[in-house]
């Protein structure tokens, strides 16, 4: 961490348009999130920029701080920074980051609300906004000052078209400056005028997921920040044993709700892709996303062992019955209860019980659940004969003992058979084509007897 102080005067300004101009040089960000198969969840950026001589935010040492991005305010994790030559960048200190986002604010409030006799209020609303923790307490503080700055244009009369844009602007920016900090790092001045690379590297939390009637699982990511850059581009990648099948990217203007799907990416199916790429070059400055990406599972692996092996076994637990009645006719005088019988079926059973085990990444947990669920009901089918094979029993244990296991396991073969087939997302295809073929049959219903009513009434006339 690096601490000092800052030129008050100018650096404020000169933040302004560094961050309110962020496109004229920030060329290019790259946010790439990679979700690994050790249960991590890491960001990496890359951003290729030039600092413009006279915007450059002077440091002792010949050195020169450089705005990288809006952060959440959460503690960060393993963050790693590393320049244009792949050595480790300074990043600055809480107390100087914090001076320099309230002169950035400061700088950036309307001429007509520094004129007014409110202003040193708006400056300590201000602080505390910068100061404040994320959530609640930050919007509190926000709403603070959008009371404060209302009681200024109260006094001062309606807003033109141009003030009245100023001002949202800021509040928009002061708001995220309440739920954010400003992300900067110390370089040498050297690299003014100079294009440059800078990376910078951090854990993220486990994206939360959902997961509609089918096989798919939905996971959400923020962008916050995604007009910073002249183009944006964003790419993810998925541990083994998921397959990216969709992503797309959703913005919004200031605190506005979802307008529109800015970008798409929906890799072939058949490659099996773990990853997806999306570029755009926004349109606005001050813009904020969303990404949606969509993952099903992978064709190998666990996927292709869950649908032999429950297939396998629910043959095996229906040709018991048979076997059960008449074990003598393929199994000669072998006595049941057996240990070797037994033995037999605790190999399985245990191999089924490991394969169906909790993974480290929770996107994968999530998606190959329902496989490991009936996994899990045939590691239990198996288990159940065989101690119905290995222990003696009455014969009122050992018929139950029987139809619990096939019970168990045609759950989860019939768990497997709607997994596989998607029939959550067939049932809802079929559901809602029923209706739009009842509201189209209903439509021309409506057409013909209206239809028929006006040639009677111009029958009626004729006569």
């Amino acid at each position: 961490m690096v601490n000092g102080s800052l030129d008050e005067a100018s650096d404020g300004q000169k933040l302004v348009s560094l961050l309110v101009g962020s496109q004229s040089w920030v060329h290019r960000r790259v946010d790439a999130l990679r979700l690994g198969g050790d249960g991590t969840t890491r960001l990496h950026v890359s951003l290729d920029l030039t600092v413009p001589a006279n915007l450059r935010l002077s440091r002792p040492g010949k050195r020169m701080a450089v705005p990288l991005a809006l952060m959440e305010k959460v503690p960060l994790r393993h963050l790693d920074t590393e320049d244009w030559s792949g050595n480790s960048m300074s990043v600055l200190d809480s107390r100087l980051n914090s001076q320099y986002t309230l002169e950035f604010l400061k700088a950036l409030a309307p001429e007509w609300v520094q004129e007014d006799r409110a202003w040193r209020a708006v400056q300590g609303v201000l602080s505390d906004l910068v100061k404040s923790e994320r959530g609640l307490e930050a919007r509190r503080v926000w709403m603070r000052l959008v009371a404060l700055i209302e009681r200024v244009q109260g006094r001062r009369g309606p807003l033109t078209e141009n003030e009245f844009l100023q001002y949202s602007i800021f509040a928009s920016i002061a708001y995220q400056m309440g739920q954010h900090f400003l992300f900067m790092v110390e370089i040498s001045d050297e690299r003014v005028e100079t294009r440059t690379i800078l990376k910078y590297s951090l854990d993220q939390e486990a994206p939360l997921t959902t997961r509609d009637p089918s096989k798919r699982v939905l996971f959400k990511v923020k962008v916050p920040d995604i007009g910073f850059a002249e183009s944006q581009h964003i790419a993810v990648e998925v541990p083994d044993g998921v397959v990216l099948e969709k992503m797309t990217l959703e913005g919004t203007i200031f605190e506005g709700d979802v307008q529109d799907v800015w970008a798409s990416d929906e890799p072939k199916r058949r490659l099996q892709g773990t990853a997806g790429h999306i570029t755009i070059r926004p349109s606005s400055r001050f813009l904020k996303g969303e990404l949606l990406v969509w993952v099903v599972p992978a064709k190998q692996g666990l996927y292709r062992f869950a649908k032999v092996s429950i297939v396998m076994v629910t043959i095996v637990v229906g040709a018991t019955w048979w076997v059960r009645h008449d074990s003598a006719f393929l199994l000669g005088n072998v006595l049941i209860p057996s240990p070797a019988a037994s033995i037999l079926l605790l190999g399985p059973a245990l191999l089924l019980s490991w394969f169906s085990r909790t993974t480290e990444h929770t996107l994968l947990a999530k998606v190959q659940g329902p496989l490991r669920l009936a996994l899990l009901g045939t590691a239990l089918a198996l288990l159940v004969l065989a101690v119905l094979a290995a222990i003696p029993v009455s014969a009122s244990v050992w018929n139950l003992g029987w139809v619990l296991a096939t019970c168990i396991q045609g759950v989860a073969f019939l768990l497997l058979v709607y997994f596989v087939g998607d029939l959550g997302r067939r049932t809802i295809r079929s559901a809602k084509f029923f209706i739009k073929c009842l509201r189209t049959l209903s439509s021309w219903t409506r057409t013909i007897f209206s239809s028929g009513g006006e040639l009677d009434g111009a029958h009626h006339e004729g006569e």
